[in-house]
């Protein structure tokens, strides 16, 4: 099977050019009490997305405060239900405040570089993790960020894919390069799931390729590719890299455990990619591929030009 991968370009150093701007929403309150509880307790939140459009940063910078009326520098109000524009702007420059990475792939929150993290500051990391985890926060918070990249989800529609051919394989990050990467940790290892997948108008294939890459401080490392039959969940080949087949298995069923519902993940994905390859190719297809005239042999290649063998693609279809 033919399969079309860019090559990995190493990270490149974007701290000149970034620039930070406030995210365009405002800081956000979160409440850790009821509007009945008679003082106002929880978290102020400020966030900072770099505005660069072509910076491949994956990371968000919070600015986290603690909101307690019950101590200083809080006059005595009952029943707040808000801060004004004054108070939180005081909150976030205070020193006390935390500054702190959001990863938007891991969903991982640690210390910005350089932050003290004593005891307090510990304790506003925690609490803003399980804001994130219980008010679906990820979701805004990513929402944001599009917002202020100025991303266009239909962005595909306006790329250059005169490169394509039939058999080709494209991959779900490439269509869609600001959603989500599947990332997995196996072994104090991070590993990054490059899936791609047959877009050839008539091919009726439903394989998935995918691959496996190690993320490394100084490049990415490819460490091999399984060929995944997707509605049986069958490995149908395999390219080795440094591992084996048997090893890019079990990686592949650590991806599993990690990702509870990784089959219908990927379905869903290559469901997409289809779809949105086939409105930016159908202007270069006026008929789907026609059979050639005689008998087919299971071993042939497939008249869909997909690449496969005709028994592992159109058969019976």
């Amino acid at each position: 099977m033919a399969i079309f991968q860019r090559e990995q370009k190493k990270p490149q150093d974007h701290a000149r050019k970034m620039k930070f701007i406030p995210d365009p929403g405002g800081p956000m309150l979160l409440r850790e009490t009821s509007l009945e509880a008679g003082y106002l307790k929880g978290l102020v939140m400020d966030i900072l997305i770099c505005s660069e459009p072509d910076c491949p940063c994956r990371d968000v910078y919070l600015t986290v405060a603690e909101v307690d009326e019950r101590r200083p520098p809080f006059p005595q109000v009952q029943n707040r239900r808000s801060l004004s524009t004054e108070m939180i702007e005081k909150l976030l420059k205070d020193k006390s405040a935390v500054q702190i990475t959001y990863n938007l792939d891991t969903e991982a929150i640690s210390a910005r570089k350089g932050q003290t993290v004593g005891p307090a500051e510990a304790d506003l990391i925690l609490r803003l993790n399980a804001q994130i985890q219980q008010k679906g926060l990820s979701e805004v918070i990513r929402n944001r960020w599009n917002i202020t990249k100025n991303f266009d989800p239909e962005a595909y529609k306006q790329k250059d894919w005169s490169w394509w051919e039939p058999g080709i394989l494209v991959g779900y990050a490439e269509v869609f390069p600001n959603e989500l990467n599947l990332l997995f940790s196996d072994a104090g290892r991070t590993i990054l799931i490059d899936d791609q997948y047959c877009v050839t108008p008539g091919c009726h294939c439903q394989a998935a390729a995918v691959t496996f890459v190690e993320i490394l401080e100084k490049e990415p490392a490819k460490l091999g590719t399984l060929f995944i039959e997707l509605p049986q969940w069958r490995i149908e080949s395999a390219e080795p890299g440094p591992l084996s087949k048997d090893e890019l298995a079990g990686l592949l069923k650590v991806f599993q455990n990690q990702y509870i519902d990784a089959k219908r993940l990927l379905a869903e994905r290559r469901q997409k990619t289809r779809k949105a390859m086939a409105e930016v190719l159908k202007p270069k297809t006026t008929a789907p591929p026609s059979r050639p005239s005689g008998k087919i042999s299971r071993n042939d290649p497939c008249p869909c030009d997909s690449g496969r063998k005709y028994k592992k693609c159109c058969l019976g279809k």
